[in-house]
């Protein structure tokens, strides 16, 4: 099952990017920054909604609410087709 594209990866990685050099943080390596982007879309699909935002907050990573929402819209779709 595919959550995101690869421009909305790219997306969020820039944005956590800025996010970092405005706190004067090192950047995380996109490849570093696609494996906690999918650990938390992970927790996402599992239902652990608070986890999740735990996960962000303690990595101080930056995902874009938009891209979060619609990768949230793609999971319950999959839910309901699921579900038929």
């Amino acid at each position: 099952m595919i959550l995101y594209t690869e421009r909305q990866l790219d997306q969020s990685w820039q944005l956590d990017c800025k996010h970092r050099s405005r706190f004067d943080k090192p950047w995380l390596a996109r490849e570093k920054y696609r494996d906690m982007f999918e650990a938390c879309l992970d927790l996402k699909v599992a239902g652990l909604h608070d986890q999740a935002n735990y996960y962000l907050k303690t990595f101080d990573l930056q995902i874009p609410e938009e891209i979060i929402e619609s990768i949230e819209d793609t999971i319950e779709m999959e839910l309901e087709e699921d579900e038929h």
